[in-house]
């Protein structure tokens, strides 16, 4: 769906050669580009970008380890952008693109910090992983002992982890994160395998991520 007036009115369409996908995530920069991220195991792990409103999508990128499942993206401007994604074979998936997304690259395993067994995030509301200015970065992640938020200051080169105190184990940890600026900001989870279930789910930071407290 698109809107230009605000969300008065939209026009909707389907990424042809893409129903069978699961979009999980969108990110525009201004009226005319976007980008999609379908997410699923193995190839169904995708990368749409369109130039021209939604008219037409152009496949970028295609996930081709079978084991891996990508879950939310940010962008910083029109050119630089990073992807979020379970960890594989014992190692956090991060991919940045410098160039609007024609290339993708992995961040490699020794700028990124050691994964926990099973992390990874929840591929449901595209709030997982948030770009800010100057090259700024965080990621909410979970599925696994501790919550944990990465974060990058250099338009993903590199990235360090820090403890959430939240729920933590298989389905639970953190879901979404919102900055307010480059010190204030807010994660959120919970156990997503029981969302009845009443738990400590939402932290907050004042020092850009590298400490986070309990909300009540």
């Amino acid at each position: 769906g698109r809107t230009t007036d605000g969300g008065r009115t939209w026009t909707t369409a389907v990424v042809a050669g893409a129903e069978a996908m699961q979009f999980r995530d969108v990110h525009a920069e201004g009226a005319t580009t976007a980008w999609l991220l379908a997410a699923g195991s193995g190839e169904l792990s995708r990368l749409y970008r369109t130039t021209d409103g939604g008219s037409t999508w152009t496949q970028q990128w295609v996930n081709e380890e079978p084991e891996g499942f990508y879950d939310c993206m940010d962008f910083w401007d029109e050119r630089r952008g990073f992807v979020y994604g379970d960890a594989v074979g014992g190692e956090l998936r991060i991919l940045i693109t410098g160039d609007g997304g024609t290339t993708w690259t992995l961040v490699p395993g020794d700028a990124l910090p050691p994964a926990q067994a099973g992390e990874g995030g929840f591929a449901a509301s595209g709030t997982c992983a948030i770009a800010e200015a100057d090259g700024r970065g965080w990621v909410a992640a979970g599925n696994a002992s501790r919550a944990r938020v990465f974060i990058t200051p250099d338009f993903g080169q590199t990235w360090t982890a820090s403890d959430a105190p939240v729920v933590g184990g298989e389905s639970a940890g953190l879901a979404s994160i919102s900055m307010l600026d480059d010190r204030l900001g807010t994660a959120f989870g919970g156990n997503i395998g029981q969302p009845d279930l009443r738990t400590d789910n939402v932290a907050r930071t004042e020092d850009g991520g590298r400490t986070w407290s309990l909300l009540a």
